[in-house]
């Protein structure tokens, strides 16, 4: 997954024309990067709860408990947070 910073490089690159190396304003380029970072920290994805209580989890809860994480750690690679208690 890539990180925050190179998918807004590759925005930046096919908004503008340049690369943010290249950039015409450095100053814009910066105030668009915090713009960026806040709109991701803004939003919060709920994965949904997990099932059993870690001690008589049946095969089934322990497959969607997986599938809950794993989900979890994709949308945190992506730069997004993820609803505590999910």
């Amino acid at each position: 997954m890539k990180n925050s910073r190179i998918v807004f490089e590759e925005w930046y690159r096919d908004e503008t024309g340049w690369s943010v190396k290249d950039a015409p304003d450095h100053d814009v380029t910066e105030a668009l990067w915090i713009a960026w970072q806040a709109s991701r920290a803004a939003i919060e994805i709920d994965t949904g709860y997990l099932l059993g209580n870690g001690e008589n989890d049946t095969e089934w809860d322990e497959g969607y408990n997986a599938g809950i994480n794993a989900a979890g750690k994709v949308i945190r690679a992506a730069g997004l947070k993820v609803k505590d208690g999910s």
